[in-house]
């Protein structure tokens, strides 16, 4: 009867749960591509990650019961932090995203500088104003899906093998 008693408690202690939601902008424009990173609510520490889609809707799955911090980035976007508790299948009322519009003289800046294919991202920063000011480190952080814990770059938890230049 112990083993019986010990494997129940013990699957009760592992169940996982999802979070899903949808990223929009204050006008409801579906923020594609956006770097949602789920952090230990504790320590501030990196537990699963995952980026919105082209309709802006991102879920993630296996979050053990608890309390979490949501990072929200995206390069058009400021950053957005969200105190989730997980409890049980959660799915968020749409996260609106503060733009993070550069004005010149009354003209606002703004482009879709990311570009989607099957086997990578492309992202056009020639020119752009993200990269005035910061480094390659910074920039690459406000990259869809990246995370650099321990100096070791991944994309959407897989490690970085080749980052390339203008080509």
């Amino acid at each position: 009867m112990t083993p019986f008693f010990l494997f129940g408690l013990f699957s009760q202690q592992t169940e996982t749960f999802y979070l899903k939601g949808k990223v929009t902008d204050s006008l409801e424009k579906i923020v594609d591509f956006a770097t949602i990173t789920v952090l230990c609510g504790v320590d501030s520490s990196y537990v699963r990650g995952s980026i919105s889609d082209e309709n802006g809707r991102f879920k993630i799955e296996n979050l053990p019961q608890g309390t979490y911090l949501l990072d929200i980035t995206h390069l058009l976007y400021k950053r957005r932090y969200i105190p989730v508790k997980i409890q049980e299948d959660t799915e968020l009322k749409s996260v609106i995203m503060e733009e993070n519009v550069l004005e010149l003289d009354g003209v606002t800046v703004t482009a879709n500088i990311i570009q989607y294919k099957a086997d990578r991202y492309i992202v056009s920063l020639q020119n752009h104003p993200i990269t005035k000011g910061n480094n390659t480190s910074q920039v690459l952080a406000l990259m869809p899906g990246v995370t650099n814990k321990e100096n070791m770059l991944k994309i959407n938890g897989q490690d970085v093998t080749q980052i390339y230049v203008n080509g």
